[in-house]
């Protein structure tokens, strides 16, 4: 019988285990950490090791973030801020300044900010807070203000405050063109007005085509129209998840917007009202399951300059991952640092080498910059699955082809060959069948071994020995041999 010749087809396409092993396409990645399917250094499809995570500024325990919308004297005419649980900061374009003033904030909370006219509105701990560009942090307390809101968004010409814990079903509404006027008494159409959805509110955001979507844990409420009106429609559009707290979403090209909901990561259209549609199930049926937006909390990012959504679960079932958006996979990453309270992306520090999706951790704001090692004590890898032979035969690998791209110097990272008579006995990784070989000697020997190992099954698996250096893999290729029966031995 003819050498079978097995091909690595890449763009791979991320953790799958929403199928059988056995099932899978040749070369599927079925477990990896810090790896991605895009070579960050050159922008190619191939898998690689991610960038690292680069500090931007020097800012320890930034706990939200926010874009003031009137800011003549800045590049582009908005200001990006970021808040601490005791003050707030300017980007200065080099570094954060202290705003001056006072903010307090409880520890362990996210800080919503929204932007209107030529002030930007804090919903802190009372008293909240507004700042003017170039001012400090005033205080904010017009009269009937709804008090203790964790949100404060905006829809159209109105402010929102909601998610009071005393009141976590009230919506409130400010009059249309004035972010002071909260008397719910005023008859008039431009109003204020407060509406009960009848569900504690989690999070909350403007959609397209004039929707302001209010998430809960359980369903998802869109309002269109002057919410004051008698002909304002309110309509609960999905009954199954919202997102579980409120930094669990982003927005992210073309107006799709992700959410982590209590059964994963979803995606809702850019449209009015338009049911979201799972996303994580399909691939990673038990990966983000479990998640309750109180002991475990999610922090969602849209990464523009590296195509995918930055997912951290914080707290009970701690984990990151990075969604390929274009490739539909999803790749585990190590988190930046401990104590992540925010995430959010702040356009025009987006450049050629580095991302301006900021996560706020307790110890600085970090940021993917593809001139940053990964960095770290933990080093990155990818298992690739391969059949060798139908079930019951046995393959024999004579022959290994792994090119590995020109930026690649970490020279003493390892290929390793692990085979097995089923996908989960090569999986396991088990070193009765294995053989190895470095980078390095790759690199000497025209990129080519000759293991000779086999089975029915063949896991590859690649690791990083220098967490400061970078592997891409550019191709790959195995020569099986039919090798008779697959005894089990």
């Amino acid at each position: 019988m003819a050498d079978s010749q097995i091909i690595l087809q890449q763009p791979l396409a991320g953790k799958l285990t929403a199928t059988a092993l056995s099932d899978q396409p040749p070369a599927t990645v079925v477990d990896s950490r810090d790896v991605w399917p895009i070579d960050a250094k050159t922008g190619r499809s191939r898998l690689a090791v991610r960038p690292g995570y680069a500090t931007i500024g020097s800012l320890a325990g930034a706990a939200g973030f926010a874009i003031l919308g009137n800011a003549s004297g800045e590049p582009g005419g908005i200001q990006l801020f970021a808040f601490t649980s005791s003050g707030a900061y300017t980007w200065t374009g080099s570094g954060w300044g202290y705003a001056g003033g006072s903010l307090t904030a409880s520890a362990s909370r996210t800080i919503h900010a929204a932007s209107y006219g030529n002030k930007l509105y804090v919903a802190c701990n009372d008293p909240y807070k507004s700042i003017t560009y170039g001012g400090s942090p005033t205080t904010w307390n017009p009269t009937s203000i709804p008090t203790n809101c964790r949100i404060i968004s905006r829809f159209g010409p109105r402010l929102v405050l909601l998610a009071d814990p005393a009141n976590p079903d009230d919506v409130n509404f400010s009059k249309a063109d004035d972010p002071d006027g909260w008397d719910t008494s005023d008859e008039t159409s431009g109003g204020a007005v407060t509406i009960s959805i009848g569900e504690a509110a989690t999070s909350a955001f403007e959609h397209t085509r004039g929707c302001f979507i209010v998430g809960t844990r359980h369903g998802m409420w869109v309002f269109r129209g002057n919410p004051k009106s008698a002909t304002a429609i309110l309509e609960k559009f999905t009954f199954v998840s919202g997102p579980i707290n409120s930094s669990a979403w982003c927005k992210a090209a073309d107006e799709w917007v992700y959410y982590i909901g209590i059964d994963g990561l979803y995606k809702i259209p850019p449209g009015c009202g338009d049911p979201p549609q799972e996303v994580s199930r399909n691939r990673i049926p038990d990966g983000l399951l479990g998640l309750d937006g109180v002991n475990s909390k999610a922090y969602l990012v849209y990464n523009e300059r590296f195509r995918g959504v930055e997912i951290h679960i914080q707290g009970d079932n701690a984990a990151s991952w990075f969604y390929d958006v274009d490739g539909g996979g999803f790749w585990p990453m190590t988190a930046p640092g401990s104590g992540i309270l925010a995430a959010f992306r702040f356009g025009p520090l987006d450049s050629t080498t580095a991302a301006g999706s900021l996560i706020g951790t307790s110890a600085a704001v970090m940021r993917l910059d593809n001139t940053q090692p990964l960095g770290g004590a933990s080093a990155a890898y990818a298992t690739l699955l391969m059949p060798l032979a139908q079930p019951g035969n046995k393959g024999l690998i004579t022959k290994s082809v792994q090119q590995f791209a020109a930026n690649t110097d970490d020279t003493g990272g390892t290929v390793a060959l692990y085979c097995g008579a089923t996908a989960e006995l090569a999986t396991a990784l088990t070193t009765d069948r294995k053989e190895s070989v470095t980078i390095g000697e790759l690199q000497n020997n025209n990129s080519t071994w000759y293991p000779r190992v086999g089975g029915t099954f063949a896991a590859l698996k690649i690791t990083q020995a220098d967490t400061a250096k970078h592997w891409a893999l550019e191709a790959g290729s195995f020569t099986a041999a039919a090798n008779g029966i697959e005894r089990g031995e």
